[in-house]
């Protein structure tokens, strides 16, 4: 945890580089036994980026700033938890929309088919009456003139 001689000020001249701090808390920590702080930043977009680069790190000059390790973690917040489900719900329902708009065009294009094999089929029974009737035609033709002979 943080020594006693850290205050506001040490914090947010730790976390100037990653856009400052909107708001800070010292509570007492009996995970780490000690004092810890709760730091928002101005830019969330910025947390991963304090994570990665401060946690394990030792900090202070021992002169004007006493030295301390310190530890970051992400800790989401209310606002945070809330605003990220509601961004996944939106992704579920847009994937949900898309795979109904997949179906919907699979169904469509499904019936095309359908339609045109039904075609096809409806020509080809067409042509052989066609060719069956023409056949027949040309028989009784054949028989009137041998009847005639």
């Amino acid at each position: 945890g943080f020594p006693a001689s850290w205050a506001e000020p040490q914090l947010k001249f730790l976390f100037v580089a990653f856009g400052g701090t909107a708001s800070i808390a010292f509570v007492h920590d009996a995970q780490l036994g000690g004092r810890s702080a709760r730091v928002q930043l101005k830019d969330d977009s910025a947390l991963p980026r304090a994570v990665d680069q401060l946690d394990d790190t030792q900090v202070g000059d021992g002169e004007m700033i006493e030295e301390c390790l310190i530890r970051c973690r992400h800790v989401m917040g209310r606002v945070e938890r809330r605003r990220q489900e509601e961004e996944s719900a939106k992704r579920r329902q847009a994937e949900q929309e898309a795979e109904h708009e997949r179906k919907r065009k699979a169904e469509a294009k499904a019936a095309v088919s359908a339609a045109i094999a039904e075609k096809k089929r409806k020509a080809r029974e067409d042509a052989a009456a066609a060719v069956a009737a023409a056949a027949a035609a040309e028989e009784e033709e054949l028989r009137r003139e041998e009847f005639e002979l």
